[in-house]
């Protein structure tokens, strides 16, 4: 075995595409591959950033889709909510100066049988 076939390269974190130190930092995770030197080796180091470059373009625009049909439904959610107290509101109204009216009336007809008016 040569020793360019025997090394070892790293496949760099997802996150911040850096080659691994002593010690990587809290949340990388670095691969050691013995079978991958030919797709990254350090002559595709920008392919390879590209890519992930790519994916996090992609993830992006998914999530803004998924955000924005989300917010359309939140907002449907939001006007039908807002009619339904809006109604009930004027329900209330009504009902209170119904009631309101109603017994102003029983009021002035106790009143006028009783003789005090």
């Amino acid at each position: 075995m040569s020793s360019s076939s025997s090394s070892s390269y790293w496949i760099c974190c997802n996150s911040c595409l850096q080659a691994p130190g002593p010690e990587p930092p809290a949340g990388h995770h670095h691969l050691r591959s013995y079978r991958l030197q030919c797709v990254f080796s350090r002559k595709s180091s920008c392919e390879v950033k590209a890519l992930f470059t790519d994916v996090n373009v992609v993830a992006t625009k998914h999530f803004n889709e998924i955000s924005k049909e989300k917010e359309e439904a939140f907002r449907q959610i939001s006007e039908e909510t807002n009619s339904n107290v809006l109604f009930w509101a004027v329900v209330q109204t009504v009902i209170l100066l119904s009631v309101g009216f109603w017994q102003i009336t029983r009021l002035k007809d106790f009143l006028i049988a009783k003789k005090l008016i």
